[in-house]
């Protein structure tokens, strides 16, 4: 979060608290705000009881913070490595560079703003040309019941597939990935074996 951010999301704070509003209320005005993203729950209740026991200054004490002790490069470097797997984990990451795992999280949280998600279920994966064949059929089936009635129902028949697997699909936890809050949903086809 950068620095004007922060005091503006203390300014909001300290504020709500001058108006007697608790920590939840002022965390969920301040969701309705464009701060709500630079904002956890633990920090308006850390800093709204700041401002509770008498604090008047919006700026951090003299040699307070966490001080980055990473350079630009290694920011670089790790999001180079995402672009290529989303699926790395940061323990992987954190040996990968040879750095400890909290640092390796707080790159991929706060300077890259990234969360790890799984992957959405959805029915089947279908490419364009597969949807267009799905309507075309479908709309080739209408006609022909419009035409010919419940008898063209009657001479219809159906199977059942046959899935044969050469491995295990992997679980929706395996197939987590690291992205950013304004790129699409990761999505995976949901399987099952048949009996």
């Amino acid at each position: 979060m950068a620095s004007s951010d922060r005091i503006e999301a203390r300014a909001v704070i300290k504020f709500c608290s001058e108006l007697w509003k608790t920590p939840t209320q002022t965390y969920k005005m301040i969701q309705t705000t464009s701060v709500k993203n630079s904002v956890s729950r633990s920090l308006v209740f850390e800093w709204h009881r700041r401002f509770r026991d008498g604090r008047e200054s919006l700026e951090d004490d003299e040699g307070r913070g966490r001080k980055k002790k990473y350079g630009a490069t290694l920011v670089t470097s790790i999001a180079d490595a995402l672009a290529k797997d989303r699926r790395l984990k940061v323990r992987t990451l954190s040996e990968m560079f040879d750095v400890g795992y909290g640092t390796i999280h707080r790159i991929l949280t706060e300077d890259l703003q990234m969360s790890k998600v799984h992957a959405r279920w959805v029915p089947r994966l279908l490419k364009d040309y597969e949807k267009e064949l799905r309507v075309r059929d479908s709309r080739t089936f209408l006609r022909r019941y419009k035409r010919e009635g419940d008898g063209f129902l009657s001479r219809i028949l159906t199977t059942d597939e046959t899935w044969l697997w050469f491995y295990d699909p992997e679980t929706k936890s395996q197939s987590a990935v690291w992205k950013r809050s304004g790129s699409p949903p990761h999505k995976k086809a949901r399987v099952s074996k048949s009996c």
